[in-house]
This record gives structure tokens, sequence and C-alpha cells, in this order.
């Protein structure tokens, strides 16, 4: 598996994609920080509210710009279309450092948007060049890789951003730190070999909603790639709440610091990335046994999601625990380890699906196909944040919202086994519409 990572094919790619999730984790965990810790309370408003509407602000540009880059992502060669990506990438940061550095969280909020929109073009091609650079058998293997390097890049970008936040003129160094990954970024992705156009002659369409309609419905003819789609939409929905919550979770349940917000976040994405390496061993490059980890992975969310729920402390005092304090407690320590564990079930959910749907989706319509998933990602993470608001604001509490998602989990287990009993009826669906296209 890791000899991937130092052939041309796939190391700059796999570098690129890195390093423009590690720069977007930077940002977001600064900015989340310095909301819930800081900028909310001195304009008056709702930690809560901004942190969830910051959740959201990031999201929507996936559901609004999906489907016109996806017809990008086909007509263009790929290699070219990521570097043009990569330099908004910088001219975004240039503007986010500006933010960081004057304390505007308007303009902050803004360029969340703006990256968000810059990510809804590189999505895309992020998946979609995969099939075109790796083998079959290297596909599996590749997808681990991608999400076991994504999530670390999570990891470590919200290390990074929560530690340089907390620093003194911790903002300037934030500022400094986003455009230095951009510009590396942009560096790894002039070393990407030509992936050519699988569609050069398609004419784009620029009517946002009428694609996005057109993209889904299309979809929905390969009808086991579109439930798949549903269930990487459904993980990122429960994901993205949980992580939503996680700043106000440390600071009002646990009554700890800024320190162990990023060490939450941390070993949440730390499991999933060892989940996704795992899930690629266990395969051995076979995307049928890669798919026998999907009940697995969803019955572990639904169970240590409740034990989250139910482990959390009812410990109070006053002042906020850093990081040494926190982990001298033991039911603190629990904690930790059952979200290590749910995080590494979502990293034995996620990569079987990615990997399904980027084998059964014709080569010639690859992108959108992952554009169309990127749509309902995005539409499920939206209304996961206005669903954790709406919860929230109405007398719900953080721990009863973890309980409450595990719970809804247990139809998705129920829909996984239904999925895997009838993988061989997959197949031939499948096949059946690549006759008829």
């Amino acid at each position: 598996m890791l000899k991937l990572l130092t052939s041309l094919r796939f190391g700059p790619y796999f570098m690129t994609q890195f390093l423009g999730a590690f720069n977007d984790n930077v940002y977001k965990n600064a900015l989340i920080i310095l909301v819930t810790y800081s900028l909310a309370a001195k304009a008056g408003l709702n930690t809560d509210t901004i942190v969830n509407l910051s959740a959201g602000l990031f999201i929507l540009p996936y559901f609004l710009f999906s489907s016109f880059a996806g017809q990008v992502a086909d007509k263009m060669e790929k290699s070219r279309y990521i570097r043009i990506i990569k330099i908004t990438e910088f001219l975004f940061m240039c503007l986010g450092a500006l933010a960081f550095i004057t304390g505007n969280l308007v303009l902050l909020l803004v360029i969340l948007f703006c990256m968000g929109a810059q990510s809804s073009f590189f999505g895309p091609v992020k998946y979609g060049i995969l099939p075109q650079q790796l083998s079959k058998q290297e596909l599996v293997n590749g997808n681990s890789l991608v999400e076991m390097g994504t999530f670390l890049a999570i990891l470590l970008g919200t290390i990074t951003g929560g530690l340089m936040i907390s620093l003194d003129h911790g903002a300037n160094w934030v500022a400094g730190a986003v455009i230095v990954l951009a510009i590396m970024g942009w560096i790894a992705s002039t070393k990407i070999p030509d992936a050519p156009a699988v569609d050069p002659d398609l004419e784009l369409n620029y009517n946002l909603l009428s694609e996005s309609v057109k993209i889904i419905r299309q979809i929905y003819q390969y009808r086991f790639v579109f439930w798949a789609i549903i269930g990487i939409s459904w993980f990122w929905f429960y994901g993205a709440v949980l992580l939503a919550q996680f700043p106000a979770y440390t600071k009002n349940y646990l009554h700890a610091n800024e320190q162990v917000v990023t060490l939450l976040l941390s070993i949440f994405s730390l499991g999933i990335g060892l989940g996704s390496i795992f899930c690629g061993y266990y395969a051995r490059q076979s995307i049928r046994r890669s798919l026998a980890m999907l009940p697995v992975g969803a019955l572990g969310l639904t169970l240590f999601g409740l034990c989250v729920s139910w482990l959390t402390p009812a410990a109070s005092g006053s002042g906020l625990m850093d990081i040494k304090d926190f982990i001298a407690h033991s039911e603190n320590l629990r904690i930790l380890a059952v979200l290590a564990l749910l995080s590494f079930c979502g990293g034995l959910f996620i990569v079987p699906l990615y990997t399904f749907i980027q084998h059964y989706a014709p080569q010639n319509y690859r992108s959108r196909v992952v554009a169309g998933n990127n749509i309902l990602n995005a539409l499920f993470m939206v209304c996961a944040a206005g669903f954790a608001i709406v919860f929230l604001n109405n007398g719900g509490t953080i721990p009863r919202l973890f309980a409450f998602l595990a719970g809804i989990n247990m139809i998705v287990c129920i829909g996984c086994y239904v999925f895997i009993s009838r993988f061989k009826t997959i197949q031939q669906l499948n096949e059946a519409v690549r006759v008829q296209s």
C-alpha cells in the first residue's frame, strides 16, 4: 500500500489533497476556538448558533457549486484543473490572513464560505482522478490512503490551528501559516501527471439548480451507487453534528479549555484515519471484502455514539481544565477511548462506500457522480447544522443530541446489511445500466 505514496502517479496528488485539507482545518479550528472562547462573547452572540452556522457556511458551497464543478472536472485535463484550484486557494488565504489579523468576524465567515467553494470544486476531481491513475486492484488501497491522509491532515490541522490561536499574537501565526500552506499545496500540484479529460466535448450547463437535479436523476439510474452515496451523506451528517458540538461540549460539559477541544478533534480524526487504513489492509484489494466492513462500522457508530452520551460526566466547578488536569480523571479517559472507537468505526464505514461508487460509476461520468455525491453530502451537512441549532434551542442538550443520532443510526445498520446481502444483484444491475447507456 505504501508504495503508492512514492509513485509519481499518486504521491504528488496525495500531498496536494493532504495540504489542502490541512490548511482548511488550521483555518477552521482556529476560527471555531476564537469564536467559542472570545469573538462570540465580544459580539454578544450565541456561541452554539455561531459555531453551527460556521459549519453550515463551509458546507453550503458544496450544495451550490458541486454540479458545475463536476462538469468542469470531466471536461478539463485534471492536473491543470487542480493547479487552478490551488491558485484560488492562495488568493482566499491571503484574505483569510487579513481577517484573522483584524479580528473581523464577518470577514472570517465570508472567507470560510469561500474556502468551502474552493473545496467544492476540488471534490469531484479529488476522487474522479483516482480511477484514471490507479488500477482496479489499487483502488481500495488508494482510497484508504486518501481517507487516512485526509483525516491525518484534519488531525494535524486541528492541532496546529488550536495551538497557534492559543499563542500570544496567535491570529498572526495562523495568518502566516495558511498562506504558506497554500503555496506548498500549489507546488505539490505542479508535479501531478496529466489526466486526460474524459468528456472534452461536454457543453457546460451554468444553471446550477437544473444541473444538480439532472445529476441526481442520472445517478439514480445506478440505484446501488445512489444508495452508497446516501450512506456516505448520512455519515457526514452524523460527523458534522458531532464535530460542530465539540467546542461547546468541551467547555460546558467537560469543563475544559481550548487544548481539550483540540484533543477531542484530534482523536476523532486519528480514529477515522486508522479505521481507513485497517479497512484497506483487511480488504486486500477486494471491493467485496471491503464492503464486509460496512455493517461493522455502522453498528460501532451506534454503540459508541450512545456510550459518549452516557459517559458524559456530571462534574462541575469553576475554571476550565487543561489537558493535564483533564486526563487525570478516569471518566474523561473513558470518553476519549469511546470517541476513538467511534471514529475508528467511521473509517470502516466510509472507505468501502467511496471505493464502491468510484468503481461502479461510468468512466465518462465519474466526476459528475462524485459531484452528485458532494451535493447530497452538502445537503445532509447543511441540514445537520440546522438540525443541531433547532434541537439545542428547543431544550435539547448536547449529550441527548449524541444519543439521538446514535439511535437513528440503527436504521443505517439495517440498510448496510441489506446492501451487502445483495452484492451480486448490485453488480448485475449496474452492468445492465452500463449497457443501456
